[in-house]
């Protein structure tokens, strides 16, 4: 792997403790031409931490390998440092996994919750969660209330590990939808703690990547999704 020389001399970046970072709608266009290939150049570039484990949830069928394939595919296609290094690769496909299941039935959830508490007990990813909704906003009320349900987000006041829930833009398609989906992060025993991504699927692998990096390991700026709804408040009045 070669070293940039643009960032000799540089301070070197913090790279965070690993977490487990779930992308729903894994076999979807999003995940394949840019989270999956701009998570990798993170990794050839050394700013993932060990451990770092990335978990495809999607309706369907698939084995862990078979993801890993899938997924391995969509970089020789779409990464930014390309041909792919087998090295850097084998490393990185060792923290992909894959769990199968429709996104409004409990028991898929049960199996996401055991897959992730044995990474904690594996990888190291001491409870650490991001989830990617790369999904339509039709599925965010069914995601966060069985993510709840079954104790898998915590409340952004505690003091235990950081869990978010990150989405894409457009946050509802209207004042009312984008109101009704920022109460699922504010109301219940859920805590869902809504993040915008701030992408649309204009932004580039890099970026995408990037954005989930950032949301890794560093303190929480509070409960809900002020900034998108505001913006979609504001978009409703004209």
């Amino acid at each position: 792997m070669q070293t940039n020389p643009l960032r000799e001399g540089l301070e070197q970046e913090r790279v965070p403790e690993a977490s487990c970072l779930v992308i729903f709608g894994a076999s979807g266009d999003l995940t394949q031409r840019k989270l999956i290939p701009g998570l990798y150049s993170l990794a050839h570039e050394g700013m993932l931490p060990p451990g770092q484990t990335i978990v495809g949830f999607a309706r369907a069928d698939m084995s862990d390998e078979q993801f890993r394939t899938n997924m391995r595919k969509a970089c020789d296609e779409h990464a930014r440092t390309r041909p792919v290094d087998d090295a850097v690769w084998d490393t990185f496909a060792k923290g992909l996994f894959y769990v199968p299941g429709e996104f409004a039935d409990p028991a898929a959830y049960v199996r996401l919750r055991e897959r992730l508490e044995e990474f904690d007990r594996t990888r190291g990813t001491g409870g650490r969660r991001l989830y990617y909704l790369a999904v339509p906003p039709d599925f965010f009320d069914d995601i966060a209330k069985h993510l709840g349900a079954e104790q898998m987000v915590n409340d952004p006041d505690s003091r235990g590990p950081y869990t978010r829930v990150i989405i894409e833009k457009p946050f509802g398609a209207d004042y009312e939808s984008a109101r009704a989906l920022n109460q699922i992060g504010y109301e219940g025993p859920l805590s869902v703690e809504w993040e915008d991504s701030g992408m649309d699927r204009e932004h580039g692998a890099a970026e995408a990547a990037r954005f989930v990096k950032d949301k890794m390991g560093f303190p929480a700026s509070g409960r809900g999704f002020d900034s998108a709804f505001a913006e979609a408040q504001s978009a409703g009045k004209r």
